[in-house]
């Protein structure tokens, strides 16, 4: 006879659904002992700061609905998050220091906003964020000082149409989105647009069939490439475009089937990281290299077995000239 169902709250299978779990981690850019987790370990999810030398977090948000999304700062020092009111994803963003303390609104005279993107510049001198106002999208960017200053944010970039992203070049130069407004729907071009003035310097479209989106510029100081996303032959493939120069590389990845997605660059600018997936199921990572392909690709994969699926870990070298 199969034993009675528990209901109480010991009860392992609910235990099971509890379990602290690490949603997602982020290691400062410029500060390899400094990270951002995103954890339930307390019950809700929260952000943590992270000294990757000991393992050590400390919670930095302490909200009743939890808090998902953030961002670590370049140097380390500051995380910052959409602080809205229970979950309604409309608010103003703040940062709190590494070390943890009073929330700081970066933008406070600026009306309630939604927003999903922000991002600062490698050096740590800008922010851009995207902030959707009254039926706008608004493109801000603020200069951050040495000591953690906060600048006034000035606006570089709006339209009536979603704007998908907002990419800084390494010392916050260039500004990249992803535009609807040459589609009018959810396919995307890149612009690319100066931060000191927010003239547009050009854009890359493939046509009103295809969406193009941004990824990450390059972290050397002076490299204007940038990482991206086409889907213009019927799935996503990686491309590094300089809008500086207006060059194009396509990354030819013909013996792999599926989407593939690059995530971020080497420290050295000569390899990427590519996600792609494998029957449908995103699980594998690729990297390549490069200013210009040429010559063979090198690989070798390593099975990792998940569910009746295996997937590939693909680690590409391309030669460069």
């Amino acid at each position: 006879m199969p034993n009675e169902l528990r209901v109480d709250t010991a009860a392992p299978w609910k235990q099971r659904f509890r379990a602290p779990t690490i949603l997602w981690t982020q290691p400062a850019k410029a500060a390899p002992t400094r990270g951002l987790v995103v954890s339930n370990v307390s019950g809700v999810t929260q952000l943590y700061a992270w000294h990757l030398p000991t393992g050590e977090l400390v919670q930095l948000t302490n909200r009743p609905d939890g808090q998902l999304l953030g961002l670590i700062s370049p140097d380390g020092r500051y995380i910052y998050y959409l602080d809205d009111k229970r979950g309604n994803e409309i608010g103003h963003f703040v940062r709190v220091p590494f070390e943890g303390g009073t929330p700081e609104d970066i933008t406070p005279n600026l009306p309630l906003y939604s927003s999903f993107n922000i991002d600062i510049s490698y050096a740590g001198n800008l922010l851009a964020c995207t902030l959707a106002t009254s039926g706008v999208f608004q493109v801000y960017c603020l200069g951050l000082g040495s000591e953690g200053q906060l600048g006034t944010p000035r606006q570089v970039y709006q339209a009536a149409g979603l704007v998908i992203g907002s990419v800084l070049s390494h010392n916050g130069e260039i500004l990249v989105l992803g535009s609807t407004a040459r589609s009018g729907n959810l396919r995307c071009s890149l612009l690319a647009v100066t931060t000191a003035s927010g003239q547009q310097l050009t854009e890359l479209w493939d046509g009103p069939e295809s969406s193009i989106e941004p990824g990450a510029f390059s972290p050397l100081a002076d490299d204007f490439r940038l990482l991206a996303t086409t889907d213009r032959t019927g799935v996503k493939r990686p491309l590094i475009w300089n809008p500086r120069t207006g060059e194009r590389v396509d990354l030819v990845l013909d013996d792999l089937e599926g989407e593939v997605v690059p995530l971020h660059w080497s420290a050295d600018g000569k390899r990427i990281l590519d996600l792609y997936s494998v029957d449908g199921l995103h699980s594998s990572i690729a990297t390549g290299c490069p200013r210009q392909c040429n010559g063979d690709i090198d690989a070798f994969r390593v099975g990792c077995g998940r569910s009746a699926i295996e997937s590939f870990l693909a680690i590409r070298n391309l030669s460069l000239i």
